[in-house]
């Protein structure tokens, strides 16, 4: 009597499906019959192509004709279930100004019941638009921007905060009331919560802080979480650098006459509350402006510099002359502030300065320590002619060319190293630029101004 142990009858079934799956028990005509398919479908899914092969960018009304091609004769070609080679889109209207419709489209070619498909993808808006006091904005003077996680936007302005999505404007509303005296000094954004900086409103700068509110989205509307209220310094920035797999919060306090300037890096608001004094030893009483991680790397900017961190441990600080653990930013101690910080994707640090009577501002490029350079580079300042040389924020785009938000301009530096000057002469509402986010997937550029918001479509320049 034969005894098929549970092993062998496992291994035997397991024998039959290959079996089955690559024709063990067929003759030879059906096996070259099943490897001839096989042949054609692989070649099937090579041999379509679609123009144009990148993604597009359209104005509404716009017409677009696309064509697919085969290289196996008799392949039947359509664009989304129209047969024909060719197929004419006409991009559709948008239901507010600055919509972005994304569309895809797809070719299929149908060959001996084999089908391959290929899509393309297709960005429908308008080259520029405006966001202002009429779109629903808490106010015109703008000062703040973050591009939101859910693809929104949120606009802080010297009278509260705005978030913007899908064409309506509402406007979140910050703890301590009088939101009229409140500037939205920083934006930042995890997973969870939005955090909002904030300082008082006295004349023409935030000068007296409320701290840090943060809120988290509940269904249809954000709802205060929690608080922090600064009697004194004001928050300057906040961003997001990452302790092993965590994001933690980094809430950089500029100095206000006596009080320091202080990094957080707060697990509960409520730890930092009053005259905070307490916080990271990383750069205790130093006022800051801007932070930003690059690789394993931290960089904080403030009128000391710029300091870089590596595993929360200073490795140098850019003096001018080299980096090194002392002296004063370019030799001119805090006329040459710090105010933004940028990275390209080659990790140029681009740091922005603040003008001031004893400093031109504008900007500098830093080119950090490696192991074949273990000592870092520096190359500027460089003044921005025909703009201002204030430099309040900066962004990188897709093709690694730097903008520049200025007291009067907004500046392109392109990666050859040539410049271009844009104000109100170029669209803008206002040469008085405070702000920039750049968004990678839509290639749109938001610009703060002290006249409303502006969006410019680089793709479509």
């Amino acid at each position: 009597m034969l005894t098929i142990t549970r092993s062998r009858l496992f291994s035997l079934c397991t024998i039959l499906s290959i079996c089955a799956l690559s024709g063990c028990f067929l003759g030879p005509a059906k096996k070259k019959k099943n490897v001839e398919r096989a042949s054609i479908r692989r070649a099937a899914n090579e041999d379509i192509t679609i123009s144009p092969s990148d993604t597009v960018w359209l104005v509404p009304g716009q017409k677009l004709t696309l064509s697919a091609t085969s290289k196996r004769p008799g392949a039947q070609l359509s664009w989304e279930g129209v047969a024909g080679a060719s197929y004419i889109y006409e991009a559709p209207t948008l239901a507010y100004p600055c919509e972005t419709k994304e569309v895809s489209l797809t070719a299929t070619a149908t060959l001996d019941q084999i089908v391959k498909t290929r899509k393309m993808k297709i960005f429908v808006q308008n080259k520029s638009c405006q966001l202002n006091e009429a779109s629903g904005l808490s106010s015109n003077d703008t000062t703040k921007l973050l591009l939101g996680k859910d693809k929104s936007l949120y606009i802080g302005t010297r009278s509260g905060l705005t978030w913007f999505k899908d064409g309506t404007a509402t406007k979140i509303l910050l703890a301590g009331n009088n939101e009229i005296l409140q500037v939205v000094t920083a934006l930042a954004q995890d997973d969870t919560y939005l955090y909002v900086g904030k300082a008082r409103k006295l004349g023409p700068y935030p000068i007296k802080g409320f701290g840090v509110d943060r809120f988290k989205f509940r269904g249809t509307r954000y709802t205060p979480e929690q608080q922090a209220i600064f009697t004194d310094n004001y928050v300057s920035a906040i961003f997001f650098s990452r302790s092993g797999d965590t994001l933690v919060p980094e809430v950089l306090a500029a100095a206000n006459y006596t009080t320091p300037g202080i990094v957080h890096r707060p697990t509960d608001l409520a730890s930092i509350q009053g005259n905070p004094t307490t916080g990271s030893d990383l750069l205790k009483g130093e006022s800051l402006y801007a932070g930003i991680e690059v690789g394993n790397r931290t960089y904080y900017g403030g009128d000391g510099g710029v300091w870089e961190f590596e595993d929360e441990k200073l490795i140098e600080r850019f003096d001018g002359n080299e980096w090194n653990g002392k002296g004063g930013f370019l030799g001119m101690g805090s006329n040459r502030s710090v105010r933004a910080l940028a990275a390209d994707s080659a990790g140029t640090v681009w740091v922005g300065l603040q003008s001031g009577i004893f400093a031109k501002g504008g900007i500098v490029s830093l080119q950090p320590a490696t192991s074949d350079a273990p000592k870092a580079n520096w190359s500027g300042p460089v003044t921005l002619t025909g703009a201002g040389n204030d430099v309040r924020a900066l962004a990188v785009d897709s093709a690694d060319n730097l903008w520049i938000a200025t007291d009067n301009g907004l500046v392109r530096r392109n990666v050859d190293g040539v410049f271009a000057v844009y104000g109100a002469n170029s669209g803008l509402p206002s040469n008085d630029i405070r702000d920039l986010v750049y968004d990678a997937n839509t290639s749109n550029l938001w610009i703060a101004t002290g006249a409303g918001v502006q969006r410019w479509s680089l793709a479509q320049q």
